[in-house]
């Protein structure tokens, strides 16, 4: 299977899980005690962006960074990300950050050109609270 085939895959399963009010993917991995239009998986969401960058469309892009905005929002002052977006504030996984890390690189290595300011500075507070916290 070719890289476009697979990036095309990547899109029609993200877009499948994207909910139409908030535009984020929407799935949970645990028991279905959790309603899954409730959870809102931050890693998924960010390999979505990943993806939507990779398709090198103005749409694809503009969503991208729009997601990608909302997503950075929930970036604690100590630079950790929830697994979950509705367990914001809490964080219950300190390297949550160096599973994201090898994703935000790519965004930003392949894509800094458009992304601006306000998305590389985030980014750039990520990777330096990350490695602060790895032994």
């Amino acid at each position: 299977m070719g890289y476009q085939k697979l990036l095309e895959l990547a899109i029609k399963t993200g877009k499948s899980l994207q909910s139409k009010e908030t535009r984020l993917l929407h799935h949970y991995y645990g028991k279905k005690e959790q309603p899954v239009d409730q959870t809102v998986p931050f890693y998924e969401n960010l390999l979505f962006c990943l993806a939507l960058c990779r398709t090198k469309t103005v749409e694809g892009v503009q969503e991208a960074k729009s997601l990608l905005e909302r997503l950075l929002a929930y970036q604690g002052p100590d630079g950790l990300f929830p697994v979950y977006l509705h367990e914001f504030p809490f964080y219950h996984d300190r390297f949550c950050g160096a599973h994201l890390l090898p994703v935000f690189y790519w965004i930003d290595h392949l894509f800094h050109g458009v992304l601006g300011i306000s998305l590389k500075q985030p980014i750039d507070r990520l990777a330096e609270a990350t490695l602060k916290e790895l032994p």
